[in-house]
C-alpha cells in the first residue's frame, strides 16, 4: 500500500470524524503549512487533541499502513465481556437412564441435573504509553508524508505492542495447561521406548513413528492420528476434556462433544510446512481452502516441544473487559502521553475438548 499523503489522511479523518470543529478546521484549512503552524499555537489546543486522538483512537490506523505488528491468533478471541471482574461458565452432563418400573413411586423424588463450572477472572492488565510532541506533529503536518511517519511511530508503537503481548499470552495458554497438567496429550516420536510421563493422567495415546522412518511416514501417520481424533472429538466423551483433572473425589466425570465445524488446528509451522496440505484437507473431508481456514499455524508454544493442539474453539476463553486509550497534557514541555490500557481475561476452558501433540524430547517427559 503505498504511503498516504497528509492531504489525503486529513481528507479521510475529516470525512469521518464526529468532531464538527475538527472537521470545519481540517475543511478551512487547505494549505497544509498554514494548517500545522495553526494548530500547534494555544487558539486551537481543542483542535489538536482531536486530531491527535482521532489517530491513536483507530481512525487513522483504518486508512494508513502504518504496519502495525499482527496478533496472529487473533481469532481465538471471544466476545468482549464490559462488566463485571469474573465471569462462571457451566455445563450440564447428560441426564442418565433408568429402567422402566411399573410400580415405580418417584414422581416427587427430585434429580437435579450434574452441573459442571469453571471460573475466570481478569489476570491481564497492560497499559501501553507514548508520548507526542508539539513540534513533532507540527513538523509532521507540514511535510508531504510527515503525517503518516507519526501514525506509523505513534499508532504503531501502542497497537503493535498490545498486540505482540496478546499473541504470546494466547500461545502461553497451550504450555500452561500442559505444565499444569489440564491438557489431555498424545505424545510423539520417533522410539518411545524409555519415555515416561510424570503427568500420565493426563496422556491419552502415543504415536510411535519408528527408527529410521522418513520425513514424509511420520506425515502420514500423524495425520492420519489427527483425523481419528477429529471423528472422535464428535463422539460424547469424557475423554477428551480437562475437567478430569480438577473432578472431585467420587463426582462423574463430565462428557463433552465437539462437531467438526467448532474444531481448530493449531500447528507448529516448521510441522505444517511438512504436512501435505492436500493430504491434510482430504483427511478431514474438507477442501483445501476451507480447511486451511480452520488450520492456524505458530511460530512456537513458549519453548516447549509441542507439534500442536487441537481443540474445541472454545477451549481459547480470551475476552476483553476494557480496551481504551486515555491522554495527559504535560504543559511542561509541550507534549501529550498517550496511554492504551487493554484488560482481559485469558484462559483455557476444562469443559472444552483439547488434546496437545507433545514430542518424545520435551524436558516435562522422563527420557531414559
Amino acid at each position: 500500500m503505498a504511503t498516504l499523503t497528509n492531504a489525503q489522511i486529513l481528507s479521510s479523518i475529516a470525512s469521518t470524524t464526529t468532531d464538527q470543529g475538527l472537521k470545519n478546521f481540517i475543511t478551512n484549512h487547505p494549505n497544509l503549512e498554514v494548517f500545522g503552524n495553526l494548530i500547534t499555537t494555544d487558539s486551537f489546543q481543542l483542535e489538536k487533541n482531536a486530531l491527535i486522538s482521532t489517530i491513536v483512537n483507530g481512525i487513522a490506523k483504518r486508512i494508513v499502513n502504518a504496519k502495525i505488528l499482527d496478533n496472529k491468533l487473533k481469532e481465538l478471541k471471544g466476545d468482549k465481556i464490559p462488566y463485571g471482574s469474573q465471569i462462571e461458565e457451566i455445563i450440564a452432563n447428560p441426564s442418565k437412564g433408568t429402567p422402566y418400573d411399573m410400580s415405580s413411586t418417584d414422581l416427587l423424588t427430585q434429580q437435579y441435573p450434574d452441573v459442571k463450572s469453571v471460573y475466570y477472572r481478569i489476570n491481564r492488565q497492560d497499559k501501553y504509553k507514548v508520548t507526542v510532541n508539539d513540534v513533532q506533529l507540527q513538523r509532521a503536518l507540514i511535510q508531504p508524508n510527515g503525517l503518516s511517519e507519526l501514525i506509523q511511530m505513534v499508532v504503531g508503537t501502542l497497537y503493535s505492542g498490545d498486540n505482540l503481548d496478546e499473541m504470546r499470552y494466547t500461545k502461553e495458554l497451550v504450555s500452561s495447561a500442559i505444565l499444569n497438567n489440564r491438557v489431555k496429550k498424545i505424545i510423539v516420536g520417533d522410539s518411545l521406548t524409555g519415555i515416561s510421563d510424570p503427568s500420565a493422567t493426563m496422556t491419552i495415546d502415543k504415536i510411535e513413528f519408528g527408527a529410521g522412518a522418513t520425513q514424509n511416514d511420520r506425515m502420514k501417520k500423524f495425520v492420519s492420528k489427527l483425523r481419528q481424533l477429529s471423528y472422535d472429538f464428535g463422539f460424547g466423551s469424557s475423554k477428551f476434556n480437562g475437567y478430569t483433572a480438577i473432578k472431585k473425589v467420587g463426582e462423574d466425570d463430565l462428557i463433552t462433544a465437539c462437531d467438526a465445524n467448532d474444531q481448530v488446528l493449531l500447528l507448529r509451522t516448521d510441522i505444517l510446512s511438512s504436512v501435505d496440505v492436500e493430504l491434510l484437507s482430504m483427511a478431514f473431508n474438507m477442501t483445501k481452502a476451507d480447511f486451511l481456514q480452520r488450520v492456524i499455524p505458530v511460530d512456537d508454544f513458549n519453548g516447549m516441544n509441542v507439534w500442536g493442539i487441537l481443540c474445541d474453539a472454545k477451549w481459547f476463553r480470551i475476552n476483553d473487559t476494557y480496551y481504551g486509550v486515555r491522554e495527559f497534557q504535560n504543559g511542561s514541555n509541550l507534549s501529550t502521553n498517550y496511554y492504551l490500557h487493554h484488560h482481559s481475561i485469558i484462559s483455557y476452558n476444562l469443559l472444552a475438548n483439547a488434546v496437545v501433540f507433545l514430542d518424545s524430547k520435551d524436558e516435562t517427559l522422563n527420557n531414559a
